[in-house]
């Protein structure tokens, strides 16, 4: 027998020991998810059927499962990597292990596999019983996701266990790399949400609300796990599990992480059982992420919103205050306080120049505006009301003079009008962009915008709503700059051909309004409101009990009906009285 062969023989021998090891916890898994599904979901399904309706739509409730099941073998996998490398944290069974005839990655990487398999065993259970369920003549649900979810969680399962496992190795015992994962996986996400807040404030155009939607996504891999896997179930803007650049990215990272991983685990010493960290620059990463969100936490709490020299100073004492706790705890004493604040004090420094940098706007963000042949389709909110629009030119020249504008003007404000643009590009890829547009910005194309997009977007609105609404209604109010509400009036059950008389009147006000109409400023002391609505019934169903129906609503809301001389001159013909 050759030595390779006796290696490989030695190999497989311990990996089928480090299997055995598992079998335990894997077999009472493995029943756990197989009384879930197939056996729970089944009661479910039958209950459903014999007390509601002869058909279950399975959907939803596979949805639900997949992302519960997901998280909860992820979870197990990484107590499974805990109880199989627990080793390290001891200095004679490291000693021991890594005396076995074996090299090192080889033990590394039998006792990874191992782990992957015994929480591949009950995931796989699991999707099998659910597939099963989906076969009965009762249960409708549509197939395509399940393949692809089981995959995908199969995948990132193995991902996270690397990513995981690279934690676990660097550190010296397990509260540490306990606390490690928890820094990286929701520290660097708060850091991502301050980050943008400074975007929000220094850049023109730049919102949250638009950006922490992938917040964690692009931050964390467990976000990118489960959130990913949540848009596919859930059928969010055609999410997509497999691209070429998620498939490339992930390869990328996988690759990374095990090369790190195996790196980290030749070179760790056994010496280092039991002290916080087996590295020197782990502690002080870690301690500039503790430190930032001191930082974040610390200004968030006094509701120092903006990044004057008060919060960056009541910041910095947030920042030395966590990182002086966080080697507290790693050190288990006073020692190394001195580097505690200097790892804090580097941490305030990187963050100034992030500030600095965003100010600046070094990389051009303003200014990144897609050029016409660039874009595939382009929706506008202009004040609150969504345009879908094919006059792509119109909306990139307005978008262009409303950021030449605040440029050239220093970013005046004054009566902002919120205008939000997003941008569907023939990449694929899509832009948002959200300004609260100054009143002499892009008069022109505002204008233009108003009497024919927007106007049209209207028409359609209203034409393909009006079939479906019943309760017709005309409310205002008489509002005194001064005074507030001093007189109202009410009308309803109207009949719908007054109101569409007053509708085509209000779309003829917009054909021939002016850029700033949306805005509804009067000079006069009192101004007269208006709001038109109506109601439309929908069906709604219920997994459980009768389907219902609840009610939207289709509304125009007038601010003052001095800028709208047509709609105004109707509302006169029915004499309503202003009480």
């Amino acid at each position: 027998m050759t030595q390779k062969t006796l290696l490989n023989k030695q190999f497989f021998n311990f990996f089928a020991f480090s299997l055995k090891k598992n079998l335990g916890f894997t077999i009472l898994t493995t029943i756990l998810t197989f009384i879930i599904s197939p056996i729970y979901l089944y009661n479910v399904i039958t209950n459903y059927v014999q007390h509601y309706k002869p058909i279950y739509k399975f959907e939803n409730l596979f949805n639900s499962f997949s992302c519960i099941m997901a998280v909860g073998i992820m979870a197990f996998m990484l107590i499974m990597l805990y109880i199989n490398f627990n080793f390290l944290y001891n200095k004679t069974a490291s000693d021991f292990f890594h005396a076995l005839p074996l090299k090192r990655w080889h033990i590394l990487t039998a006792r990874f596999i191992s782990c992957y398999i015994s929480a591949l065993l009950p995931l796989t259970v699991g999707y099998l019983g659910t597939y099963a369920l989906t076969r009965l003549n009762y249960v409708q649900y549509t197939p395509g996701k399940m393949l692809p979810s089981f995959l995908f969680t199969a995948l990132m399962m193995f991902v996270l266990g690397l990513f995981s496992l690279l934690f676990i190795i660097t550190s010296g015992n397990v509260f540490d790399s306990i606390i490690s994962i928890l820094t990286i996986n929701i520290g660097i996400p708060i850091i991502a949400t301050f980050t943008l807040y400074l975007c929000e404030y220094h850049l023109f155009g730049f919102s949250v609300s638009l950006a922490i939607e992938d917040l964690f996504s692009y931050t964390t891999p467990f976000g990118f796990a489960i959130l990913g896997l949540a848009k596919f179930l859930y059928g969010y803007t055609n999410f997509k599990l497999f691209t070429v650049g998620s498939v490339v990215g992930i390869t990328l990272f996988t690759i990374i992480i095990a090369v790190l991983a195996i790196l980290a685990y030749n070179k760790r010493k056994s010496e280092k059982a039991g002290i916080a960290y087996a590295f020197k620059l782990i502690p002080e990463i870690i301690g500039l992420i503790i430190s930032a969100i001191g930082l974040f936490l610390i200004t968030t709490i006094f509701s120092y919103n903006e990044p004057t020299l008060l919060f960056w100073v009541i910041g910095t004492i947030g920042a030395v205050l966590s990182g002086v706790v966080y080697y507290l705890i790693i050190n288990r004493g006073f020692k190394k306080i001195k580097r505690a604040v200097v790892v804090s004090l580097l941490s305030v420094i990187i963050l100034l120049a992030v500030n600095f940098g965003i100010k600046l706007d070094i990389i051009g963000w303003q200014k990144n505006i897609p050029e016409v042949s660039e874009i595939s389709s382009v929706t506008v909110v202009y004040a609150g009301a969504k345009v879908e629009t094919n006059n792509i030119k119109l909306v990139n020249k307005m978008h262009t003079e409303i950021v030449n504008y605040h440029i050239n003007n220093q970013g005046k404000k004054e009566n902002a009008t919120p205008i939000e643009f997003e941008y569907t590009l023939k990449n694929g890829k899509i832009l948002n962009r959200y300004y609260e547009v100054a009143f002499e910005s892009a008069k022109n194309e505002r204008k233009e915008f108003l009497n024919k997009e927007f106007s049209a977007n209207l028409l359609n609105e209203y034409n393909s709503t009006k079939e479906n609404c019943k309760n017709w209604t005309i409310e205002g109010s008489l509002v005194d700059q001064e005074k507030g509400v001093i007189g109202s009036y009410s009308e309803k059950n109207v009949d719908p051909e007054i109101i569409e008389k007053l509708v085509l009147a209000y779309i003829k006000d917009v054909e021939n309004c002016e850029h700033d109409f949306i805005l509804q400023y009067s000079n006069k002391k009192t101004s007269l409101n208006c709001y038109i609505t109506g109601e439309i019934s929908r069906k709604q169903e219920f997994d459980f009990g009768e389907d219902r129906y609840y009610s939207s609503y289709y509304g125009i809301s007038i601010g003052n009906l001095d800028l709208t001389p047509n709609l105004k001159a109707e509302l006169e013909k029915l004499n309503l009285e202003i009480k």
